[in-house]
């Protein structure tokens, strides 16, 4: 197994990050900004695909000679159309709003203003989270019209869900409390929900047309163009992760499934149940060429990213259910007593990658200002850990540090540690 460990003056650096964050009020720092901003980037690439790949699905409906199809592949597009356009204004509203006099189109500065989104969303001389609502159940409303498939129609209205969480509505429960990249990056991923509803209402369209795929239009000016007839996507992004198993999915253009042959420069390539996978790439480009019947039919470039670093959580149970704590906010020393395990892993639906928990350290600063620090191996906490935390008084922190995990190729790697405060 390879293994990766920090220099001493990188321990020292994580060491002097431990003791401020027991000196620093809970704010936003600039790194959490910055990792914002990233997802931003990544969630607008992605995006980008999901478009391409809508656009060529209302082709092949338009093109099926099925009575009726086109008109309401049309009436899909329009709507979805619509309502990106609308997610796209309000992104660059918020922007201008923020910025105000340093406001640069395509670019936000302030990032951590925290009036723009309420104040684009939810004031009521703007109003723009309600039509947002409104906009998105009306695209529901006409998905679901389309499909007669229960999974289906499950995974629409779960991707267009305007359901609210508390007593007050689905938009003051999203955009009150938010900062501008926040509210950006909460824009993005409404509009990642309607292209993937409408890819899925269009998907099952052409399954029930039965209808021979064309072919498609062309890459985009970042990658390398289809040769032929064949259009291969990833799954989950517009690029592919270094160490884990990427799956693949393919557009043909009237192959046989069984007939088509894929190789790569860069890792190594597998049929499975579903698709394709793509496992074992390093960082930086792989090219993989489809063959039908002996001859190239497709082509594509993909960047190849090392993976992200995934989030620390403290994982306990809690009225006969598992609960996942990140930091920072207070918790009860009862819940994180009670079968604690030590979790790393993405936020939200960004993408699953099975992260083991080698060992970590605790830190506690005790009253006399001296620190005791306690190790474990593996993803359970120790019994001295646990005892360490049942003796901490209320408004008291600990922390847990010098986390390693190991990635699914099994490269180690030490994230960010979690600060705890219990009540």
């Amino acid at each position: 197994m390879a293994s990766f460990n920090l220099p001493p003056r990188q321990k020292m650096i994580n060491l002097i990050y431990v003791v401020l964050l027991a000196m620093m009020a809970i704010n936003v720092s600039s790194d959490v900004m910055q990792g914002f901003t990233v997802l931003t980037l990544n969630s607008q690439e992605q995006n980008r695909t999901l478009r391409e790949m809508n656009e060529r699905l209302t082709a092949l409906c338009r093109q099926s000679g099925i009575d009726g199809l086109p008109a309401k592949a049309d009436s899909i597009a329009r709507a979805t159309q619509a309502l990106c356009t609308r997610t796209d204004s309000l992104r660059e509203r918020i922007t201008r709003w923020a910025d105000k006099d340093d406001y640069q189109p395509g670019r936000l500065v302030k990032a951590e203003d925290m009036k723009a989104v309420p104040y684009i969303m939810l004031a009521p001389t703007q109003n723009n989270g309600k039509k947002l609502r409104a906009d998105i159940e009306a695209l529901r409303a006409l998905l679901l019209r389309q499909l007669d498939d229960s999974t289906s129609r499950k995974v629409v209205a779960g991707f267009l869900s305007t359901q609210s969480k508390s007593r007050y509505s689905w938009e003051k429960d999203n955009f009150s409390t938010l900062p501008a990249i926040g509210g950006i990056i909460l824009l993005n991923k409404i509009e990642e929900n309607v292209l993937l509803a409408s890819n899925q209402t269009l998907r099952e369209l052409l399954g029930m047309a039965d209808t021979a795929p064309v072919q498609p239009a062309p890459e985009p000016e970042d990658d390398e163009p289809q040769q032929a007839s064949v259009t291969l996507f990833p799954k989950q992004m517009n690029f592919l992760y270094a160490g884990i198993s990427n799956a693949l999915e393919i557009f043909d253009g009237g192959h046989a499934d069984a007939s088509l042959q894929l190789s790569t420069d860069n890792g190594r390539i597998a049929r499975t149940q579903s698709g394709w996978t793509l496992s074992g790439a390093h960082s930086g480009q792989a090219t993989v060429t489809i063959k039908a019947g002996g001859q190239t039919v497709g082509t594509r470039r993909f960047t190849v990213r090392e993976l992200p670093e995934p989030t620390a959580a403290i994982s306990y149970t809690a009225g006969g259910r598992r609960h996942s704590y990140s930091g920072r906010t207070p918790v009860s020393k009862d819940h994180l007593t009670a079968n604690p395990q030590l979790t790393a892993a993405y936020a939200g639906d960004f993408i699953d990658v099975n992260f083991r928990v080698v060992r970590f350290h605790t830190i506690f600063i005790n009253a006399d200002k001296s620190v005791t620090t306690l190790e474990a191996r593996g993803n359970r906490f120790t019994r001295q850990q646990i005892q360490k935390i049942q003796q901490l008084r209320r408004g008291e922190k600990f922390y847990v540090s010098s986390i390693v995990v190991s990635a699914p190729d099994g490269r180690e790697r030490e994230i960010e540690p979690i600060e705890a405060l219990v009540i």
